[in-house]
Parts: C-alpha cells; sequence; structure tokens
C-alpha cells in the first residue's frame, strides 16, 4: 500500500511492479492494514495463497484476488476505523476474518457473506489487534488499555463457562489472573 492510496502487487526477486489496483477501487482513506491470507494446508489449497485484505481508515475491509486486482468482498458496519492502525486476522480455514474496533471491541464476519457473525466489547479503550490459534479457533485480541483478552466459541454441548477448548492450557495462580490476562467466551446467539 502506498501513501496515494493505492497498492501495487510486487516482485521481490524481481524487483518490479506486477499489477496495482486503480485509485477508485480500494479505499477513500489511507490504508493501515495489508496482509496476505494464510491458509492451513489442511483446509485450503495453495490457490487460496491468491487472496488479501486491507483494512483502512474509512471504516472498510475488503478482500481481494491477487490474480485479478479485484476487491471479492467488502467488511463494514461491525466495527469502528476512523484513526488508528488497527490489525485483523483472516482464519486461516478462509471462512473468518476477525477485527479489532475504535470502539473497543472485537467483530468476526462471514467472509463468505460479508455479514457480522458476532461481536463484543472487550477492551475500556482502542482495541488495535487480533489474532486468531490456527489449531483452537481461539482469539485474542489486544488493546491501547493495556490488556491481552483470549476469546473462543464454546464447544457444542457445553453450557457457556463451563470447561476450556481443546489445547490444555494450565491453571493460572491469584497474582496471574490479574495480570491484564482476561479469558471470555464469544456470545454466539448472533451466530
Amino acid at each position: 500500500a502506498s501513501s496515494s492510496k493505492r497498492i501495487f502487487a510486487w516482485d521481490a526477486a524481481a524487483e518490479k511492479v506486477l499489477a496495482k489496483i486503480e485509485d477508485t477501487s480500494v479505499h477513500s482513506r489511507p490504508i493501515t492494514c495489508l496482509r496476505l491470507a494464510q491458509p492451513h494446508s489442511e483446509f485450503q489449497s495453495p490457490q487460496s495463497m491468491d487472496l488479501f485484505y486491507s483494512g483502512s481508515m474509512d471504516g472498510t475491509i475488503k478482500l481481494w484476488d491477487l490474480r485479478t486486482m479485484q476487491a471479492c468482498r467488502t467488511f463494514e458496519g461491525g466495527h469502528v476505523h476512523s484513526c488508528q492502525r488497527l490489525r485483523s486476522c483472516l482464519s486461516p480455514c478462509l471462512r473468518y476474518l476477525c477485527t479489532p474496533s475504535e470502539d473497543g471491541g472485537v467483530c468476526v464476519y462471514d467472509v463468505r457473506t460479508g455479514r457480522v457473525l458476532g461481536g463484543r466489547h472487550a477492551h475500556r479503550d482502542v482495541a488495535v489487534a487480533v489474532d486468531l490459534n490456527p489449531r483452537t479457533g481461539a482469539m485474542a485480541s489486544g488493546g491501547f488499555d493495556g490488556k491481552v483478552q483470549f476469546h473462543w466459541v464454546p464447544l457444542p454441548g457445553k453450557a457457556a463457562g463451563q470447561g476450556r477448548p481443546p489445547g490444555g492450557t494450565a491453571e493460572r495462580g491469584p497474582a496471574e489472573r490479574d495480570s491484564g490476562l482476561r479469558e471470555v467466551e464469544m456470545d454466539t446467539a448472533m451466530l
């Protein structure tokens, strides 16, 4: 991405521009997040590496096809993005796009439909980054409030707050519980 709000695809070995996206179809405000899809080999084919996404201060995240340099989907309405650098994350299965929000929330979009699947207010200040554990699907979010929060979708057949997701996380002592880490189950009523 450049300061002119254009996106270029570079061939690093040849040191040349392979393709670019014209100004009118990119974003109306500066781009703050640009990442290639990183699909998990169990879920996707090598062609899935042809996807990338961009997030902008215009409040939208766009999913792009690297082969055609065309936008496949636009995500908006579930998050606020107008002045901070926010780091979104595409799930390894390429079905979900998770994004932080300047209102302190985290939001999950369905990549196929572009709809908001769920979200929750997670931080007292701006949430700036989210990331996903590719094995368990747990999401971590970090914010300007100095907190890192962990979120996961409850397992089928378990009531909220009972048990832990797979992965064998260790129980923390009282001093560690107050260290700014917090585990939260995501509300799936909207799913």
